[in-house]
């Protein structure tokens, strides 16, 4: 079975130590596998845990958690070796908050979240500490079709970016950067351009170019992939493509792995991909990936402080004490299947 709703966490620090953190219960725990001593320990970090957490780690190993306590008071927690501090972050209760992120930028932490105004209407809320201080801002309210998708937060070269959905006339999705110059956001640029039912996210920025993947309703899913150069801050599009078939599709993911660009997608019970090798100009064959029918497949977020020329938010892979992912690298497990032609449409003439 494939998993996606599992708020499982897999984090690498720069020993090449792993972490896995899960949320059960109203708990949070990790499994700590230490690469020198080839030993596993299991830690129960937190309890009391509304919803939702993310994890982060700075260039000095230092982890970060944020959460919503069942007191509905955002909380951060600070692992530095063997000393744990927890901060309050809010002098008063809440509302429950959604899509919680955290990101270490410049070694400082960043706080992203959303909250319910009203029916079908959300508030996008930076929290960040500054060294001295932390300053609270409303990114953007927004509006959503029917739910809440994803948000991604990108490290770029001057900020950061916000990749997010809003509805206007309809739901596209939209671009806002945070200059660490002027330490405010400026106007926000809408990528998508198509009135068509969307659903998840995903982006890297690679070089000069912003990588962007999402499922759009044509008959049925369809994974959708865009480019955009962003060179001076100035967003063009430079490629609109459809990568699968119209089936039951789930989850798209972006996964920058050796060179090669992967998107990685759920289809019915499978385990799909294809792959570019030049940043998304062409692409090769359809493939899916054997060898998982009996094993638990589930979607970990990924973090690390590595330097290295991988990059990925996301990626789906096995549970347990030997965790393997799945869809990207050498194809001696993958098959390839056909790529089926789009139906013609036929219109009556007046």
């Amino acid at each position: 079975m494939i998993y996606t709703d599992n708020n499982l966490i897999l984090m690498e620090d720069s020993l090449d130590n792993l972490y896995s953190f899960f949320l059960n219960n109203g708990n949070i725990s990790s499994y700590y596998f230490e690469r020198e001593k080839n030993k596993v320990r299991e830690k129960k970090i937190s309890e009391g845990i509304l919803k939702d957490y993310d994890v982060s780690i700075d260039d000095k190993d230092n982890i970060f958690i944020v959460f919503q306590d069942k007191n509905y008071h955002l909380v951060l927690m600070v692992i530095e070796k063997e000393n744990t501090k927890k901060i309050i972050l809010t002098e008063e209760p809440i509302p429950e908050v959604f899509n919680l992120n955290i990101k270490i930028l410049n070694n400082k932490p960043h706080i992203f979240y959303c909250v319910l105004l009203e029916d079908l209407k959300y508030r996008i809320i930076h929290h960040y500490y500054n060294g001295k201080d932390w300053t609270t801002n409303i990114v953007e309210d927004i509006k959503v079709n029917q739910i809440l998708n994803p948000v991604k937060i990108l490290k770029a070269k001057e900020g950061l970016k916000l990749i997010y959905y809003n509805k206007k006339k309809t739901e596209e999705i939209y671009c806002k950067n945070f200059s660490f110059k002027r330490w405010k956001w400026e106007n926000s640029v809408k990528l998508t351009e198509n009135p068509t039912i969307k659903l998840y996210l995903d982006s890297l920025i690679i070089g000069e170019d912003l990588h962007l993947v999402y499922c759009q309703y044509e008959e049925n899913l369809v994974v959708k992939y865009e480019r955009y150069n962003c060179n001076n801050n100035i967003i063009i599009k430079e490629i609109d493509m459809e990568l699968s078939n119209r089936e039951n599709i789930r989850w798209p993911i972006l996964i920058y792995y050796e060179g090669s660009l992967w998107v990685v997608w759920v289809e019915y019970e499978n385990i799909i991909s294809r792959f570019s090798l030049d940043n998304g100009n062409t692409w090769s064959p359809i493939y899916l990936w054997q060898g998982i029918k009996n094993k638990d497949i589930v979607l970990y977020k990924y973090i690390t402080n590595k330097k290295n020329r991988n990059l990925l938010n996301n990626s789906f892979g096995t549970i347990g004490n030997n965790i393997n992912f799945v869809g990207f690298g050498t194809l001696d497990n993958a098959i390839e299947i056909p790529l089926k032609k789009k139906k013609s449409l036929s219109y009556r003439r007046l």
